[in-house]
């Protein structure tokens, strides 16, 4: 086998491998959802914050769609529940609505990049 043949395997293996890492590290990252039933007080209270501010910058151009009225009453309730001393209840229900919207939260993507 001659040199440039040797490369070109040794970079197509190494290639290969740096793919593989990132999808690995992708999926155990998109695994872990920054909402959850067991999250702290302190945490979703954070969440519900930063996903009212998601919210209301989301509203401009998802009003009207389709998905737009559900989305906008499970956030209401969520936010209702944050408000009145419930924020893991208020943060799961804020979330989903805007995962209604075809939108990821700020939350998870807070959890990705540290």
């Amino acid at each position: 086998m001659g040199e440039d043949q040797m490369l070109d395997r040794t970079r197509a293996v190494l290639t290969a491998s740096a793919m593989s890492l990132a999808i690995a590290s992708g999926f155990a990252v998109s695994a872990h959802a920054a909402v959850s039933a067991n999250m702290s007080k302190g945490d979703a209270q954070n969440a519900c914050t930063t996903l009212t501010k998601q919210f209301n910058f989301l509203e401009p151009t998802k009003k009207g769609l389709p998905y737009w009225k559900d989305a906008q009453s499970k956030f209401q309730a969520g936010k209702k529940a944050c408000d009145n001393g419930d924020p893991v209840k208020g943060a799961t229900a804020m979330d989903q609505s805007i995962r209604d919207m075809y939108v990821v939260p700020d939350t998870d993507r807070k959890s990705e990049n540290g």
